[in-house]
């Protein structure tokens, strides 16, 4: 979700009522952008205010409050990731590579599950990922 600037109840309202008036079928589910712009506003309204002015319930209120991250732009300091172990198999200087065997490979991971995963690295990428991920000057 990008992070967007925080409306008035009164445009919020608007967007509703724009929203209500438009939609495709009678019992469709309130879009995610609108509800982006509701949750903000609670800062500054209470859950009986909004919902007032909104025409949704309290309850639909809380659940998609319950739903959210709470500060969906940040990450998420408590998972970050911590490399346990990192073993460099013998390299084969005449091809300056490190051998296949065991399925060599140096994988890298994010948080949010994208991988980098280089098979058959040569000296200069470890020694590279040795210096700039782990504070090694050599491998």
């Amino acid at each position: 979700m990008t992070k967007a600037k925080t409306l008035s109840l009164e445009q919020v309202c608007n967007n509703f009522t724009a929203w209500r008036n438009n939609k495709t079928y009678r019992y469709q589910a309130i879009p995610q952008k609108l509800w982006y712009q509701v949750l903000p506003l609670l800062k500054s309204y209470s859950i009986k205010e909004i919902s007032h002015a909104l025409d949704v319930s309290k309850s639909q209120i809380q659940r998609e409050l319950k739903r959210q991250p709470s500060k969906p732009n940040k990450p998420n300091n408590t998972s970050a990731t911590k490399f346990i172990e990192f073993k460099i198999p013998p390299i084969n200087t005449a091809n300056n590579m490190i051998p296949a065997t065991n399925g060599s490979k140096i994988e890298l991971k994010k948080a949010n599950g994208t991988a980098l995963i280089i098979e058959q690295p040569s000296v200069e990428i470890v020694t590279l990922i040795c210096s700039k991920f782990l504070g090694v000057v050599q491998c």
